[in-house]
Parts: structure tokens; C-alpha cells; sequence
């Protein structure tokens, strides 16, 4: 038995097997960008959550140091202290030292800055020196932008 092969239709064949090639390897590439954008895209969001949670936790950690200063110094000297001429505090360590974060100001082992704004004038009706504001506000660096939050509270004389 004799196989006779035409050139003309083995051309047209390959020449189709390489489009489909071509083809499913376009599709296969555009499937796999896809899922590892999609990937990219979930871990930076992950990543940003947990630094978000961090942050809150350090803030709140913030505003329980000052509660416990009220507490402990009692109100007077607390409020003395909250409404003294340098009302912003760095807080990369939690103390009484005021002044405004720089660079290298985190908090130790972290990438988290923490500023808190203290303001005792013109909060209360008659201004009766009852009430002092706390802004606290915890950023970082999250990609090409700085992320921050931002937690406010009263502390009150209560005693």
C-alpha cells in the first residue's frame, strides 16, 4: 500500500494547528493575568485590614494611657497637663513629652506613627474646664500612600 500525502492540504493543516496554538496560549496568558491580578489584589487588601486593625489598637491603646493619666494624676494635674502651651504629643512612646512626630517617630519594631491633639479650651458650655478632647490619629505607609485613622473621645472630670 501506497500513502500519497498532498503537500497543499498538510501545509493548510499545520498552518491552522499553529493558529490554534497561538490561540489557546493568548487565552491560557490572559486567564493566568487575570487570576494573579485578582491575587495581588486580595493580599494588598489583606495587608491593608490587618494594618488597619493594628492601627485601631494602637490608637485605642493611646486614649487608655490618657484615661489612666486622669486616673492616676487625678484631674487637675491631668488637665494642666492636656492643656499646656504643646497640646500635640508624638506618642512613639506613651508619655507626656510633647512635641511633632518626624521621621523615625514610629512606634518601636513597627511601621505606625502616633499623634494625639489634647484641647481642654471652649469644650464645655461655660467653658468649666470639665471636659478635655482627644483626637488620636495612628498612620503608615500602605503602598505609594500614607493610610491613617482617626479616633476622638472626651475624657471628663468624673471624681
Amino acid at each position: 500500500m501506497h500513502l500519497h500525502i498532498n503537500s497543499r492540504s498538510s501545509t493548510a493543516v499545520i498552518g491552522q494547528s499553529i493558529v490554534e496554538v497561538i490561540v489557546v496560549v493568548g487565552l491560557v496568558t490572559l486567564v493566568l493575568v487575570g487570576l494573579i491580578t485578582a491575587i495581588t489584589f486580595s493580599l494588598s487588601n489583606a495587608q491593608f485590614a490587618k494594618n488597619k486593625t493594628l492601627a485601631s489598637k494602637y490608637g485605642q491603646e493611646s486614649i487608655e494611657w490618657f484615661r489612666s493619666q486622669r486616673d492616676t494624676l487625678g484631674w487637675t494635674l491631668f488637665y494642666t497637663n492636656a492643656t499646656d502651651a504643646g497640646r500635640n504629643y508624638c506618642l512613639q512612646t506613651l508619655s507626656w513629652t510633647s512635641s511633632a512626630c518626624t521621621s523615625g517617630s514610629e512606634i518601636a519594631g513597627t511601621i505606625f506613627t502616633r499623634t494625639a491633639v489634647l484641647d481642654g479650651n471652649g469644650v464645655s458650655p461655660g467653658n468649666n474646664q470639665d471636659r478635655v478632647s482627644i483626637m488620636v490619629t495612628v498612620s503608615w505607609p500602605q503602598g505609594s500612600r500614607t493610610s491613617q485613622i482617626t479616633l476622638d473621645t472626651y475624657l471628663t472630670k468624673w471624681q
